[in-house]
């Protein structure tokens, strides 16, 4: 009977274990499982993003992400849900499963947050005068030349 009991046991082990996901890392509290890391990489394929290292650089977008919002937060920078849901309709993915849409909601909330961050410590320091700017288109087309359109005009007057 015990027997029969350790056989029942272990088949519910490997079935419950066979469904789970694999958690690969934690970052601030929030375990990356192996099946966010492959919906990450299918929401990529389908932005056109088609790469051997997909796997690698999905890992790596997923822990930004949530270093970015955990870094957001410190500044009471919270993107919800329903923002994200608002962007992802504009971007028509088709059909996800949860797990990408899930993965895509995390990508769309870390890029709302970090864009605020940014307006709010970055953009204040940001010091350019008009002169500035027009220093700088006139060293852009010395540097580089001028239109291939002005190029060609030129030429033809001559």
């Amino acid at each position: 009977m015990k027997n029969l009991y350790f056989v029942l046991l272990s088949f519910f082990m490997v079935v419950f274990n066979a469904n789970s996901a694999t958690v690969v890392a934690t970052v601030n509290g929030n375990p990356i499982t192996d099946s966010d890391i492959t919906a990450r990489t299918e929401l990529m394929s389908r932005q056109g993003n088609v790469s051997t290292t997909n796997r690698r650089t999905a890992f790596q977008n997923i822990v930004d992400d949530y270093v970015k919002l955990n870094y957001a937060n410190n500044f009471n920078i919270k993107p919800t849900n329903d923002d994200a849901d608002r962007e992802l309709k504009n971007m028509r993915l088709g059909e996800m499963t949860d797990t990408m849409r899930s993965m895509a909601r995390l990508a769309i909330r870390s890029d709302m947050a970090w864009g605020s961050v940014m307006s709010r410590t970055v953009v204040p320091t940001i010091d350019v005068s008009d002169a500035d700017i027009k220093s700088e288109k006139i060293d852009l087309i010395r540097k580089r030349g001028l239109p291939i359109e002005m190029t060609m005009i030129r030429l033809t007057d001559i």
